[in-house]
This record gives structure tokens, C-alpha cells and sequence, in this order.
């Protein structure tokens, strides 16, 4: 039994594991950011009116903007296609959300959008990894996965 796990462990520590866990967070953060800018597109008609404007280009533009991120990019990072630009742009909307949307005197306010902003810095930072679309476009024009 120790040996399995062991072997289980050691097979977790290379470039392999690292790239499954990498994997497995673009699935699972690509799903859960999608859920919210679907609920934002299925309520685009009630939000558009109350919709926070934090960088001041109004209501609707906000709205719309942050709708097209939190749809689009979560596809594209699932894929592990275009995945480091697609994280960049939810590090801004998710770092908007956190630092001009919420309040600033409670942390509670803001939790999900610091965790969602730490997840898409760690994305952009380490790429899509090997079991991704950027890994197979880009894998004849350099040795590093995109």
C-alpha cells in the first residue's frame, strides 16, 4: 500500500503532474467563471440599469465588457487556447471587481474576487501547461509550453 502511494506521489512531482494539475484548474476555474458570466448574460436586461460603473465608461459598456470576459475567456482557458491573454483579462476584471467594486473595509466583500484574481495570476504566470491547445500550436516554435 505504501509503495502505491508512493509511487502515486512520485508520479505527481513531474513535469506531467504539474501539467494534470494545471489542467484540472483551468477546468475547474474555466466552468466556475463561466457560470457567472452567464448569469450575467441571462440578467443582462435587469443588470444593465444597476450595473456597477468602477471605471466610469457606464452602466451597459461595464456591464457588457465584463459579460464578454467572464464568458468568452473561461472557454478559452478551458481549451488552453490563447490561455495566458484570456487569464490577463480576467486578472483585470476580477482585480476591478476586488479593489473598485467592493468594499474596501471588509475582505469578506471582496473573498471570491481575490480568489478568482490569485487563480488568473497563476494562470497567466505558468501557461496552459502540456495538455492544452497553446502546448500544440506553439510546441514546434519552443521547447516552453505557452
Amino acid at each position: 500500500m505504501n509503495k502505491t502511494i508512493g509511487n502515486a506521489l512520485n508520479h505527481l512531482t513531474t513535469p506531467r503532474g504539474t501539467d494534470a494539475g494545471i489542467l484540472l484548474l483551468r477546468i475547474a476555474a474555466g466552468i466556475m467563471m463561466f457560470t457567472h458570466g452567464w448569469a450575467k448574460a441571462s440578467n443582462y436586461g435587469e443588470l444593465s440599469a444597476v450595473f456597477a460603473d468602477p471605471i466610469g465608461i457606464g452602466s451597459k459598456l461595464s456591464l457588457s465588457l465584463i459579460m464578454l470576459v467572464e464568458t468568452a475567456c473561461p472557454i478559452l482557458i478551458i481549451l488552453g487556447l490563447f490561455t495566458r491573454p484570456a487569464s490577463l483579462l480576467l486578472v483585470v476584471g476580477m482585480g476591478v471587481a476586488a479593489f473598485a467594486t467592493n468594499t474596501p473595509s471588509s475582505l469578506s466583500g471582496s473573498e471570491l474576487s481575490l480568489l478568482y484574481l490569485l487563480i488568473f495570476i497563476a494562470l497567466t504566470v505558468s501557461g496552459a501547461g502540456r495538455y492544452s491547445a497553446d502546448h500544440y500550436i506553439w510546441r514546434h516554435t519552443s521547447s516552453v509550453s505557452r
